[in-house]
């Protein structure tokens, strides 16, 4: 079996990132073919384990002659340079459109069995245009729907852009959702008949994430760990905050671990108000996963902040990794936590603040 991914971000860094490249690797395990789509930058290197797993790849260079501009984002605050899609001159669509038509023109002679288009955004009526959508699966990554609500909110220009997105979401015959509450979302924001949607859910690999405390550690020292975007939208100064105030009333040697990727701005921004804490609270940047595993299963407590999430695998990473969970109570997330860990403690959901917009306090 042969199949196309098609992706118009970076295949790492994010969330839906880190989901493609452990999908693609897992298919290639069971001896599938796997061919990527995707955007970066020219200074970017591609994953090498990732490259393994595939037997060919089409990457649509930004910050270049052709494409002067940085890679679009699916949320508006990415953690690299990226351009906003709301904010994109016809031009500059034009160009996005035609790079990853004329990619996908060539995919052709792949000869596909499966086409999976990440994200219910602007790629499907590319991808329509040359498949037929009896071969497509569209994969919801959550952001597609919030970047959906502020371009058609910002953006009057390019509306036939959004009515073109719409109107071929509605061809579509297989799209996936991952939970519940998301294929609803879906329903109501693109029109689709439910019965063409189906929930398949989170997955975590058993491999890395297990409750294995790493050796070494004394009785005083306390792990709090994070995992995510450096971005305000995640809350990560709130959590900075919270935890200096923590740390300053408490016996224990605490650390906090903030793992991911951030924009030169936003790093300097929280590593000054981390300043008078700066031995306690550690920024590793973008780790993958097999780096990233040990830091949780030493962690003691992991804190999500976010005020949005389309999903989030990582907090059933940490969970699976034997640690015990603050997050701010999301509805996309509490379906995918299980139960049995709820009624024994170990997640504490916190209220939502009132937001001003669908990530902003």
């Amino acid at each position: 079996m042969k199949i196309l991914h098609v992706y118009a971000q970076k295949p790492d860094h994010t969330g839906s990132g880190v989901y493609i490249q452990n999908l693609i690797k897992n298919l290639h395990s069971q001896g599938i073919s796997n061919y990527l789509i995707c955007a970066t930058s020219v200074s970017d290197d591609i994953d090498k384990d990732l490259l393994q797993a595939l037997d060919k790849i089409d990457v649509i260079n930004f910050d270049t002659k052709d494409l002067p501009f940085p890679i679009p984002g699916m949320s508006d605050d990415m953690p690299y340079k990226s351009s906003i899609y709301s904010k994109l001159s016809k031009e500059e669509l034009n160009l996005w459109q035609n790079a990853f038509y004329n990619s996908l023109k060539k995919a052709k002679a792949y000869k596909p069995d499966k086409i999976i288009v990440h994200h219910l955004w602007g790629l499907v009526p590319l991808v329509l245009d040359n498949f037929d959508s009896k071969l497509v699966t569209a994969i919801c990554h959550g952001t597609d729907m919030r970047q959906l609500k502020l371009f058609k909110h910002l953006n009057n220009t390019n509306i036939d852009f959004i009515e073109n997105i719409l109107s071929s979401i509605q061809k579509l015959n297989d799209i996936v959702a991952l939970n519940d509450i998301q294929k609803q979302a879906i329903i109501n924001n693109y029109k689709v008949d439910s019965h063409k949607i189906r929930t398949i859910g989170l997955g975590f690999n058993p491999k890395l994430f297990f409750p294995e405390k790493l050796p070494n550690t004394t009785n005083n020292e306390f792990e709090i760990s994070y995992v995510g975007k450096i971005t305000p939208q995640k809350g990560v100064g709130e959590l900075i905050s919270a935890f200096k105030h923590l740390q300053a009333k408490n016996k224990y040697n605490m650390r906090l671990s903030l793992i991911g990727s951030a924009d030169s701005i936003n790093l300097d921004y929280y590593k000054s108000l981390s300043k008078t804490h700066e031995s306690h609270i550690h920024f590793l940047g973008a780790l993958k996963q097999h780096i990233m595993a040990p830091y949780l299963r030493n962690s003691k407590v992991f804190v999500l902040p976010s005020y949005y999430e389309g999903a989030s695998t990582v907090t059933l990473e940490a969970l699976a990794s034997g640690n015990r969970i603050v997050v701010n109570d999301i509805p996309t997330i509490k379906p995918w936590i299980p139960q049995k860990a709820i009624e024994s403690g170990r997640v504490l959901f916190v209220n939502l603040p009132k937001l001003i917009e669908v990530d902003k306090p």
